[in-house]
């Protein structure tokens, strides 16, 4: 059975596999870091849809985040905000704001539109990202915060939202 090999790779290299019904484990960013430095080939984690990513690929992703993030003008101490389920760019997401000293916010995907402004307003969040897959809510909370859509990134197509891929790769 292909799960049980996962989870026998998850004990033996300590693998991060998202799934619905799994527990996540989020290894300390600076030993993650580390570990992509030194071994960029070995797998860091497994996605629901069983796509294996490499350390080296999600610190190349978390690097171009960073980067990404702060030709916009974000700088260490600033604020980041995350909408979105149980998937890699969480996790990429969350590497970059611990690799550059940005504050992770992460916003429960299922609340409304106003809650969700309330938090942008409140967190003083510089950029959000959010996934197509979550519905109206961010529009309308990016929109009743007069938060910045520069600043407003998605993953897959979410209306008046940057495409997170594709900012990422023109930089």
């Amino acid at each position: 059975d292909t799960k049980n090999e996962y989870k026998e790779l998850i004990i033996e290299n300590g693998l991060i596999q998202m799934s619905i019904g799994i527990n996540i484990e989020i290894i300390q960013s600076q030993k993650t870091i580390n570990l992509a430095q030194s071994d960029p080939d070995a797998p860091a984690l497994i996605d629901p849809n069983e796509v294996i990513y490499s350390r080296g690929q999600l610190l190349t992703e978390a690097n171009q985040m960073v980067h990404g993030l702060r030709t916009l003008g974000v700088e260490t101490g600033d604020t980041i905000a995350l909408m979105m389920p149980n998937c890699k760019d969480f996790l990429v997401t969350y590497l970059a704001c611990a690799s550059a000293g940005f504050y992770f916010v992460p916003i429960n995907w299922h609340l409304a539109g106003p809650e969700v402004a309330y938090i942008l307003e409140d967190s003083e969040a510089k950029a959000v990202f959010s996934h197509a897959a979550i519905g109206d809510a961010p529009k309308l909370a990016v929109k009743e915060a007069n938060f910045p859509i520069e600043a407003a990134f998605a993953i897959g197509e979410l209306k008046g939202f940057k495409e997170r891929a594709d900012y990422m790769l023109s930089i």
